[in-house]
């Protein structure tokens, strides 16, 4: 991943150590970005830590659609609505790949940091961390 995508709050996975072996990934939460290191904050039991940005994997924005308050209206249709703004933004698939639009218009959204950072930039707010993970 390249830190210019990231903002702080943006949720990845980054590598668990223990005993100074890389074990396993887990959900971090970015605090600080530095040229090419992130610190975060890990939603598991590791806490704080520090990350190269080659270490950093996004999450997959499908696999967490409702976790994000998408409503599932079929299986290839998602649906959120942001009653404050009154913007509606679209997820739905079409062959093999997802398509995401806002009001109407596509965006390439892929990941669930990409779409943190839309949602922050159109409503001014920020989305739940707790129900991400």
């Amino acid at each position: 991943m390249d830190c210019k995508d990231l903002m702080k709050g943006n949720l990845v996975k980054a590598p668990a150590y223990w005993g100074g072996n890389k074990r396993c990934l887990e959900y971090v939460e970015i605090e600080e970005i530095h040229y090419n290191e992130v610190y975060h904050t890990a939603t598991g039991i590791n806490g704080q830590g520090s990350s190269d940005e080659s270490d950093l994997i996004p999450i997959d924005l499908f696999e967490k659609a409702t976790n994000l308050g998408f409503e599932e209206l079929s299986k290839d249709y998602f649906s959120l609505n942001h009653c404050k703004t009154s913007f509606v933004y679209y997820y739905t698939r079409s062959g093999s790949s997802w398509t995401f639009e806002l009001n109407g218009e596509p965006i390439k959204i892929l990941y669930v940091h990409q779409f943190q950072n839309l949602f922050r930039l159109t409503t001014g707010e920020e989305i739940s961390l707790e129900n991400i993970v």
